[in-house]
């Protein structure tokens, strides 16, 4: 980002650059480059869909102690089917730990960011076949942001 503002680069060149960074084993460089996409807004659809199909697979790949609500919100991102998907199992991950619910938390928010297709989808996968724990803890967060929107 530096660089940038010395010298202008094209927003490809950063957007790879960055991504390297978002595969680094290092968990304070991933955050940084996930905080640094995060603030690309300008993206073309095509470039959208190309990096969610890019950033699906870096994200899939961790282990669970690596994954990051950070990661989750990125990935609302840039919306399809195959990220729906993926926070939809991680929405109905069974386990009461901090990190577990934390991470489920997260994926409920970006499936609410992505809006009512994906949103609704994942909704009525978790009421057919999730844990009546996570449906009443869903319903308690969409009753929660429900009263903070008013």
């Amino acid at each position: 980002m530096v660089a940038m503002s010395i010298k202008p680069i094209e927003t490809d060149q950063v957007v790879d650059i960055v991504f390297e960074f978002v595969q680094d084993p290092d968990p304070v460089f991933r955050w940084y480059a996930l905080e640094s996409l995060a603030k690309f807004s300008t993206f073309s659809e095509i470039t959208r869909a190309k990096l969610g199909e890019r950033l699906l697979p870096i994200v899939k790949a961790r282990k669970d102690e690596d994954l990051s609500p950070r990661e989750f919100a990125l990935l609302a991102k840039f919306p399809s089917e195959k990220t729906a998907r993926f926070l939809t199992e991680q929405l109905m991950r069974d386990g009461e730990e901090i990190r577990i619910s934390t991470l489920r938390y997260a994926a409920f928010r970006a499936l609410k960011e992505m809006g009512a297709p994906y949103y609704d989808n994942a909704i009525k996968e978790v009421h057919t076949n999730g844990a009546p724990g996570i449906r009443r803890r869903i319903l308690l967060w969409e009753k929660s942001l429900e009263e903070r929107g008013k």
